[in-house]
């Protein structure tokens, strides 16, 4: 089901494997990239999504603003909906800068949030991969233990 497709992202849910696919176009305004986000959380809310691939290989670097604003606000609204372990998926390319934006929002949000829901971040340099792993990371062993 496509959630949003525009010039500057294409957003697609997948019901086999309950999860998120949001791939970066271009750059964005901070207001292209709120509203997407935003109406992706909606069609995750209603599915109960935990499953996340984010195919950041064309993603620009986002602004300070926009990463407290993805940390601090939709992250936690999303958690509070969704209170499961969430896994995201990234996909990165060459980009030092996008890289930089991807990793960052990441330490900000993942790991234990102090409410025993767990956020765990793979990154990946390959999208088919990136979909593998989250289609099938319930069945994986604990991280620690791969």
């Amino acid at each position: 089901m496509i959630i949003l497709d525009n010039k500057f992202a294409k957003v697609i849910y997948y019901e086999d494997g309950n999860y998120i696919l949001f791939e970066y176009k271009k750059f964005g305004t901070s207001a292209a990239f709120q509203e997407a986000w935003n109406k992706t959380g909606e069609v995750a809310i209603e599915k109960q999504v935990s499953k996340w691939v984010s195919d950041s290989r064309k993603m620009s670097v986002l602004s300070p603003a926009d990463q407290k604003w993805f940390a601090e606000d939709w992250s936690v609204r999303i958690q509070k909906a969704i209170p499961k372990n969430t896994f995201t998926a990234i996909v990165l390319d060459k980009g030092a800068f996008a890289e930089m934006s991807a990793k960052s929002i990441a330490s900000e949000t993942g790991g234990d949030r102090g409410n025993g829901i767990l956020l765990t971040y793979e990154f990946f340099k390959d999208i088919d991969a990136a979909q593998n792993w989250v289609k099938n990371v319930e069945n994986q062993l604990d991280p620690l233990a791969r």
